[in-house]
């Protein structure tokens, strides 16, 4: 029910594919929760259901690390949320 860090998959394209300024890439992940019983949910926590994306790049640059994550008002647009409960207030 958590997540595994020794259950990760890695791609390797057949060719190289050089990057210009100004390109972009979209990385897609798929789940499949046909065989299960109770919800799944998505987040950050290793108990909820999530997608990470690296990418190896040649020649070494200064970048350190270059994070991005949907905002939830994107989520809730995409996946056609309209409302959240959020319980009583207070709790």
């Amino acid at each position: 029910m958590n997540y595994d860090f020794n259950f990760q998959q890695s791609r390797i394209l057949r060719e190289e594919v050089s990057l210009m300024p100004g390109d972009t890439f979209i990385t897609e992940c798929g789940y499949d929760s046909r065989e299960r019983n109770v919800p799944t949910f998505g987040g950050f926590g290793t108990e909820e259901e999530m997608c990470l994306g690296f990418l190896y790049y040649y020649p070494r640059g200064n970048l350190v690390m270059c994070p991005s994550s949907p905002s939830d008002g994107d989520l809730f647009s995409i996946l056609g949320i309209q409302d959240i409960y959020r319980g009583p207030p207070g709790e």
